[in-house]
Formats: C-alpha cells, sequence, structure tokens
C-alpha cells in the first residue's frame, strides 16, 4: 500500500516535472503558433513566459520569423515575443493569385494576429521592412505599448510624381512574375545554390563578414523547404514579393503618421549598415516625442543575428526607462 502511493506520488511529481520542463524547453526553444486568415494563415514563432508582457516581432524584406532566433531567447524575463512570417514568406500562406503586396498591408496583419492572440495591449519590434510597423503605431497607438525599429528610421517614401513611372513598372513587373509563376515557383535548387542566391541577396544590405553564412543558415531553418518530388530544394518565399511597392507613403503623410507616434520608441542602427541613417526625421522624433531614444551599435543591417547581445542590451536599457 505504501508502496503505491509513494509510486503513485512519484509518478504524478515526475509528470509536473516533465510539464514545468517541457514549458521551460518551450520558453527557451520557441513554440510555432498559427493565426488562421481568410487565404491561409499567418505562421510564427513564440518565445517567453506566455503570460508576460506581448510583443508581435515582424522581420524584414525577404526574410522570416527565424532572423529572430537569436535574439528571442535573450528578450528580457516578463515578456512574451511572438515573431511571425510575413505573408508570402516562411510559413505563411501568400496572399490570393492576382494580388499585389502593399507597404500599408502590415497594419490589418498585425490586427488579424492581435484579434487571434487576444493582445489588447502589446509592442512592436520591427527589423528594416518589418519596421514599417511603424505606420501601425501612428495610425492606432492605442492598443501600442512600446515601438521597436532595427536599422530603419522611417518607412521608404514616394512623391506622387514618382508614382506616374514606378507604379506601371510594378504593375509590368507583376504580370512577368504571373506569367512565369510555374517556372519561377517550381524551380529546385541544391541546398549550396539557395545559400548562394540567399548570400547575394544579403550582401546588397550588409558588408560581407565571416558572419555571412552564419546568417543565411539562419534564415534557411523557414526559408527553404525540401520538394514534394524530393530531388532538390524550393525557396520559401512569394516571388511576388519582388515587386516594387505599387503605391508608397508620400513624405507629407508619413509625417503625419510620425507625429501620432506617442509610445516609448526605440530605434536601433547599425554603424555598418547601407541605409541612410535620417537625422532628420530623427530630430523631428525626438522633437515631437519625449519617449524616443535613438542608439547606434557595432554591426551590420542584420546585427540583430549576428550580435544580438548588443542589441538586446540596447532594448533591455530602453525597457528599462519605460517599463511595460
Amino acid at each position: 500500500m505504501i508502496s503505491g502511493v509513494f509510486n503513485t506520488g512519484f509518478l504524478r511529481l515526475s509528470c509536473r516535472r516533465t510539464r514545468f520542463s517541457l514549458r521551460c524547453l518551450s520558453q527557451l526553444m520557441g513554440e510555432e503558433f498559427r493565426a488562421p486568415v481568410p487565404w491561409g494563415q499567418i505562421s510564427g514563432r513564440k518565445w517567453g513566459n506566455p503570460e508576460g508582457h506581448p510583443w508581435i516581432g515582424l522581420h524584414g524584406w525577404l526574410d522570416n520569423a527565424g532572423s529572430f532566433d537569436q535574439l528571442a531567447p535573450l528578450f528580457p524575463k516578463g515578456h512574451v515575443l511572438y515573431c511571425i512570417d510575413y505573408p508570402g514568406h516562411g510559413y505563411s500562406s501568400p496572399i490570393p493569385e492576382g494580388m499585389m503586396y502593399h507597404c500599408l498591408d502590415g497594419p490589418a496583419y498585425l490586427q488579424r494576429v492581435a484579434q487571434h492572440l487576444k493582445l489588447s495591449k502589446y509592442g512592436l519590434l520591427g527589423h528594416s521592412f518589418g519596421a514599417f510597423c511603424m505606420i501601425h503605431a501612428g495610425m492606432d497607438p492605442e492598443p501600442i505599448s512600446h515601438l521597436v525599429s532595427l536599422d530603419l528610421v522611417c518607412p521608404l517614401t514616394a512623391e506622387p510624381e514618382e508614382y506616374t513611372q514606378s507604379g506601371m513598372k510594378a504593375i509590368k513587373s507583376l504580370l512577368t512574375i504571373e506569367n512565369q509563376k510555374d517556372d519561377i515557383s517550381g524551380k529546385l535548387y541544391s541546398r549550396e545554390e539557395l545559400l548562394k542566391r540567399i548570400q547575394s541577396s544579403l550582401q546588397q544590405y550588409n558588408q560581407v563578414s565571416e558572419d555571412m553564412s552564419y546568417i543565411c543558415e539562419i534564415l534557411m531553418k523557414r526559408g527553404v523547404r525540401k520538394s514534394n518530388c524530393g530531388q532538390g530544394f524550393v525557396a520559401n518565399r512569394d516571388p511576388r514579393h519582388l515587386v516594387s511597392f505599387l503605391l508608397r507613403l508620400n513624405s507629407t503623410l508619413c509625417t503625419t503618421i510620425l507625429k501620432r507616434i506617442n509610445v516609448p520608441h526605440l530605434v536601433v542602427q547599425a554603424d555598418k549598415s547601407i541605409f541612410i541613417k535620417e537625422k532628420q526625421t530623427q530630430l523631428l522624433l525626438r522633437t515631437i516625442n519625449r519617449r524616443f531614444k535613438s542608439v547606434e551599435v557595432h554591426g551590420n543591417h542584420h546585427v540583430h543575428i549576428e550580435n544580438p547581445e548588443i542589441v538586446i542590451n540596447a532594448i533591455c536599457d530602453f525597457l528599462g526607462k519605460f517599463p511595460a
């Protein structure tokens, strides 16, 4: 009888320890999640304490949620980070055929994810193109607690007179990709070929460094999949993302949106990045938002992958001044 009680108690204790271990492991290793959308799903990876203050992480152009795999485990305790694959990247469904991606789609995607996760107040962490989430923070600042932009100060803009040329060029590019869709989407590569293609793409935004192959390997975890026939690999991204946006914010609209951002806002810039520092925009943000901070760290455009410790230190200092 005593043996039976002991064994039962030991089993319960073991089960509790196992559940606790699995919970801790998922917080350290990340856990997949999916948000249903009318055209499929937005996929992502959750990191941290599910009871913590929520954040949504948005990756850069042609990257995926895996770009946060090095940074997310270092995120401060008491926070949970939901890193999503932007539609048409990684494991997220592409938008319906015949449609076109726009820079202003982001707020709608964020709203869908936030509603699915039942988030009423959350922070936004965006890298490069993902930092376009500041548009959401300007359009609807109420649910946003914090805004952290990695290596982007403001969205790329275009003036109305540019649309006559760039707009039609974008449409023609879209039609070309649609006509070649089977050839582009179904093309098979060896893993080494895809590694070289991704590396070539990254070199547009980063100085060549010994970390380049490492960054590529990180992005390939979600950015590449085995073909159905098993004879090679295909890229996990929608080729329509290679098309320039049909419309962009002009400087007047962009300034109007930026002026509405009234939450703690951190910009982390890499000193080796080729991106323009936008000193005038930073001056504007600092003037209109007393909780705006900007720091420069050593690294390339993907510094959050190659040197996540210095990025997380900047974020921790920021959250120390402006806690959730």
